[in-house]
């Protein structure tokens, strides 16, 4: 799985309205806690369409994170002890890519393909955000992910860069099973 934000081709103008959209949201919910809102946009003519909310945070939250300079988590945790939200939302900054590692055989169709975690190394640097699902010694479920990897930066050729330069100095094996990750390593996937 690939996320990336801002999404190709949307305008700042664009991006801005969907968050001004989910913040009056946000506010007419009047329920506590964090929640995800989802859009569909046409770039082209900027038209949007609601599409719901989902309790939580969402799976990309580090690429969100990475861009508003937030900690999401903390915020989450803030608002279950019945705090609110003040001010406006946070403007975003640069670009993210996040991928999932999995435990997923892509020569065989993304077969799930678990096995023991023998060794996992993951990259660290300004930019980059790793987070494990599961540790050495442990089998992730069949076809689950393994890790996230999290690059953030100015523009969108250098956070790819960053993605790529981190996916190069990610080790991992699995005893009895594969990984999606030489798929992933291939410029082309991202």
């Amino acid at each position: 799985m690939l996320a990336e934000s801002p999404p190709p081709g949307v305008s700042r103008e664009l991006a801005r309205s969907l968050r001004e959209a989910a913040a009056r949201l946000g506010g007419a919910r009047g329920a506590p806690g964090a929640f995800t809102v989802s859009f569909l946009a046409d770039p082209a003519s900027g038209e949007q369409r609601f599409l719901g909310t989902a309790p939580g945070l969402p799976e990309a939250v580090a690429v969100i994170e990475a861009q508003n300079e937030l900690d999401l988590s903390a915020l989450e945790l803030h608002l279950s002890r019945g705090g609110t939200l003040d001010g406006e939302p946070p403007e975003s900054h640069g670009h993210a890519f996040q991928v999932v590692l999995s435990a997923r055989d892509p020569e065989d169709g993304f077969a799930p393909r678990s096995g023991m975690v023998e060794a996992l190394r993951l990259p660290a640097g300004p930019g980059l955000r790793a987070d494990a699902a599961v540790e050495e010694g442990e089998e992730p479920p069949d076809g689950e992910e393994i890790a996230r990897v999290t690059a953030h930066a100015r523009t969108r050729s250098e956070a790819l860069d960053r993605l790529q330069r981190g996916l190069a100095r990610t080790e991992v094996s699995l005893r009895g099973g594969t990984t999606d990750k030489a798929f992933l390593d291939r410029k082309s996937v991202v």
